[in-house]
């Protein structure tokens, strides 16, 4: 019920390893043809995690956007480059 009233419903997923959080991987479904991630990976991150998390997401969104990930310039470039994404434009300001 109340998703009829707020149309927000984010979907998220996490790789863990040993009870720790090693990457996370957000969508916030806007219903348009296309359709940004987010990711969340830190010093301890795997990057075959990324990876996983990125290919395990395009299998569970039941309709065909255009997905983009939003994840800082340089960084995971393998594990994003593994899981099908090509990099567009860089997102310096998400740097620390």
């Amino acid at each position: 019920m109340y998703l009829l009233f707020v149309d927000f419903n984010i979907r998220q997923w996490a790789a863990v390893r040993d009870e720790e959080l090693i990457a996370a991987l957000a969508w916030v479904p806007q219903g348009g043809r296309s359709e940004s991630l987010y990711a969340a990976t830190g010093v301890g991150s795997d990057p075959q995690a990324l990876t996983s998390l990125l290919i395990h997401a395009q299998h569970m969104i039941t309709y065909s956007p255009r997905l983009t990930l939003e994840y800082p310039a340089g960084e995971m470039v393998d594990a994003i480059r593994a899981a099908g994404f090509k990099p567009q434009r860089t997102l310096l300001w998400m740097r620390a």
